[in-house]
């Protein structure tokens, strides 16, 4: 039995040094809640453009890939106020040119599957020449889905167990071939002329992890096993599904410094304030009695975001008002601003990646809206209710697992949201139209506010299930 693991976490994103999405979150932050003095925590990033100043920075490795022909720098950096290593990974050819993800419009020499095998054959390299013994490798999403194969074609790494994690099982990175083999990498069992990155992982990990238990049950179906539902039917017993947690001292209303005020359980209505101070920002009407819903996501069918343009009609004839903060499809983005000049007094659109603007969202909304046809997980319906906003979603993945349907029990209120199933607007509306007719109740719509605030979505109790994964594949090495 291992005493002390030795654990990395490699992955395309980690918060706050890049992120485009939800994965930051979860590697900015679980790796926090995994190191104690059983474990020794690292992260594998490549190093983006946006990230050249960290060059600057002491402790560096040095690896050859593709059979000696490309150098790979490793730079190391402690993540402050903890004990994680950080190494980025920098390569001008493949990795260090162009944002986190490639698109058709940039020049670059490679595309997203390119950059990111390469940068899984550094993780190989840099994993092969560090003198550390390496117990776990823990790779996320599609970016990573070559690592548990190239571990275990390995002699050097053979003993190092392999977890994968399932973001989202939608996005699986489709490669040629012929590419492939151009840089030495040869994955039997591809489909025809491709390989499929998640797909690989999958196959060759020693164990395979998603974000939410409801999401773990999904991906067995065709429906949402997107053409994987017989690999993982046959590994089922290698999977389970682990919720994701938030940063609570990042997503605090007591301490938030981007909202305009602080707020606790006690002083919930101070809430009323940052509603009021959000509505004169966005130019919407200071209605204290419309019912202000929040949205921040990425505008984009799979979040059901055309299901919210297709209400709008009906909308404008309630006492509602909306803020959306996202960005996404162009034809969605479009039909957006076109709504907002249409329906000027009910909705405010932000075609933006804007941090403060999304906590001060979070803060002045009274409820927020998440939609999802699919969500793995979720975590603005759990940063919401932290807010004591109250969610709107859809019965799905990490949104039915987090958010619990109001319900009234004679003289108790149970519940922290508005859940509803059907794949469709007008059950939206529905949800809707159920939290407006609870809104003018307010007793019950406070009591719900304090129902989001006393839920604990931290890292804690995620963590102490992975970490017993951790000893379960290390203690049958």
């Amino acid at each position: 039995m291992i005493n002390k693991l030795n654990i990395f976490h490699v992955a395309s994103e980690c918060a706050p040094y890049a992120k485009v999405g939800g994965l930051a979150d979860v590697i900015g932050s679980l790796p926090f809640s995994l190191q104690n003095d059983q474990n020794n925590i690292s992260i594998c990033l490549p190093l983006y453009k946006q990230l050249i100043s960290y060059k600057k920075r002491v402790n560096l490795h040095s690896v050859l890939v593709l059979a000696n022909a490309e150098n790979v720098t490793v730079y190391k950096l402690i993540i402050p106020q903890s004990n994680i290593s950080l190494f980025l990974f920098y390569n001008k050819k493949f990795i260090s040119e162009g944002p986190i993800y490639l698109n058709s419009q940039l020049k670059t020499t490679n595309n997203n599957q390119e950059r990111f095998a390469f940068f899984n054959l550094a993780v190989i390299e840099f994993l092969k020449k560090i003198k550390t013994t390496t117990n776990i490798v823990h790779c996320h999403d599609w970016h990573t889905g070559l690592i548990p194969y190239l571990i275990k074609k390995e002699p050097k790494l053979i003993k190092i167990k392999t977890v994968f994690t399932i973001h989202n099982i939608a996005n699986q990175g489709i490669w040629e071939v012929a590419k492939a083999k151009k840089m030495n990498i040869n994955i039997p069992k591809t489909n025809g002329n491709f390989i499929n990155f998640i797909e690989t992982g999958l196959r060759y990990s020693d164990f395979i992890t998603t974000v939410s238990p409801t999401y773990a049950k999904e991906i067995l179906t065709k429906k949402y096993g997107y053409n994987l539902t017989p690999l993982l039917n046959k590994r089922k017993n290698k999977l389970v599904g682990i919720l994701n947690g938030i940063n609570n001292d990042e997503f605090n209303p007591v301490t938030d410094k981007k909202i305009f005020y602080n707020y606790n359980i006690k002083k919930i209505s101070v809430k009323k304030l940052n509603k009021t101070k959000l509505q004169k920002l966005s130019g919407l009407p200071i209605e204290p009695k419309n019912l202000l819903f929040g949205v921040v996501t990425r505008l984009y069918e799979q979040k059901g975001m055309d299901w919210l343009a297709e209400i709008m009609p009906h909308l404008k004839n309630l006492k509602v008002q909306i803020i959306l903060l996202g960005t996404g499809d162009k034809l969605l983005e479009k039909k957006f601003k076109l709504l907002e000049k249409k329906y000027p007094k009910t909705l405010r659109v932000y075609i933006d990646f804007n941090l403060k603007l999304a906590q001060q969202i979070y803060a002045g909304s009274d409820a927020f809206l998440v939609p999802s046809r699919f969500e793995p997980c979720g975590l603005t319906q759990m940063i919401a209710m932290r807010y004591g906003t109250i969610p709107i979603v859809r019965a799905t993945g990490g949104l039915k697992d987090s958010v619990i349907p109001y319900k009234k029990d004679k003289n108790t209120i149970h519940g922290t949201g508005f859940v509803f199933t059907d794949e469709k607007p007008s059950a939206l509306l529905d949800g809707i139209e159920r939290a407006i007719k609870i809104y003018h109740n307010k007793n019950i719509w406070k009591q719900l506010q304090k129902n989001c605030m006393q839920q604990n979505f931290s890292w804690e109790t995620s963590a102490k299930k992975y970490i017993s994964l951790y000893k379960i594949l290390t203690s049958k090495s």
